[in-house]
């Protein structure tokens, strides 16, 4: 699983050669005539980030949920491959 604080971004999520990008932008707020403030803090502009995953990750299944600005990804891990047991023909 993976969170990140998003407030009011335009997101983009993609899984290509196992690795998955979230990327996005926010807009900066235009501020209103008269207002002044002593510290103003808020980032704007573009990002990117890029998480290689494991092989054991199905990139297939991954879900993104966007909850109070908190995107959270799941990401469900593939079904193990049981080894399979090959007769002896006699």
């Amino acid at each position: 699983m993976l969170r990140a604080d998003v407030p009011d971004a335009n997101l983009d999520i993609k899984v290509a050669d196992n690795v998955l990008t979230v990327s996005g932008s926010r807009a900066s707020e235009d501020r209103k005539e008269g207002e002044s403030f002593s510290l103003y803090e808020r980032r704007f502009g573009s990002f990117t980030r890029g998480f290689a995953l494991s092989e054991n990750a199905d990139g297939d299944r991954i879900s993104a949920a966007l909850e109070h600005e908190v995107l959270t990804l799941t990401i469900p891990k593939k079904a193990e491959v049981k080894p399979r047991k090959i007769e002896i023909k006699r």
